[in-house]
């Protein structure tokens, strides 16, 4: 997808709705209601499009600043992961894979969080940062769940972990609408009489 003032306004919706989407998902889960099979994978699949759809964007946008390759690769491969693990997700095969497949996705986050630190491009070099940061937050986070003491009268800290991939989209959603201003920026620059 290129990186055009229309398509930014669109992810931008997009990115919003994503997010909107994933919270209602999240709430839904949390009052108990339970869903029938077709809904519930309509809203994963859902669910799943559509952090597909930011990632490529934000592959998209390294491109856009004319980004190395070297920065580009972590980014594909985890939209390449992503997509392979939401394929898994409806064969026989999670069950087997789901805890290797956690691993991987998360020696390729830590690979994605250096890469976004290591962003030249100076409009959106922080806008990286905090995408790198989020990561590398929500790594830790969902890490460090795996080590609380779990009450048997209290709720289980592992319902909340869908609440913290919002965090990365939240800062897409970011890195988003600072591309916005810098191609607002480049169109104005463009257009003022030398």
């Amino acid at each position: 997808m290129k990186v055009t003032h229309t398509n930014n306004r669109r992810m931008i919706i997009f990115s919003a709705l994503c997010i909107l989407y994933l919270l209602v998902i999240f709430f839904v889960g949390q009052t108990g209601m339970v869903l029938d099979a077709f809904t519930y994978y309509f809203l994963h699949i859902g669910q799943e499009l559509t952090y597909l759809a930011m990632l490529w964007y934000v592959i998209s946008i390294l491109q856009f600043a004319h980004e190395p390759i070297s920065i580009q690769t972590p980014f594909s491969i985890l939209l390449g992961l992503e997509l392979v693990y939401f394929l898994i997700s409806y064969t026989n095969l999670r069950g087997t894979l789901n805890l290797s497949m956690g691993v991987v996705m998360s020696i390729v986050f830590i690979y994605a969080t250096i890469n976004a630190f290591r962003v030249k491009n100076k409009e959106l070099r922080n806008s990286f940062r905090v995408l790198g940061i989020a990561f590398s937050f929500t790594i830790l986070l969902k890490f460090s769940l795996g080590f609380f003491v779990i009450s048997p009268h209290g709720p289980l800290p592992s319902r909340y972990l869908s609440l913290f991939d919002e965090i990365p989209l939240l800062a897409i959603l970011y890195l988003i609408i600072q591309t916005g201003k810098l191609l607002k920026e480049e169109t104005q620059s463009v257009n003022e009489p030398s």
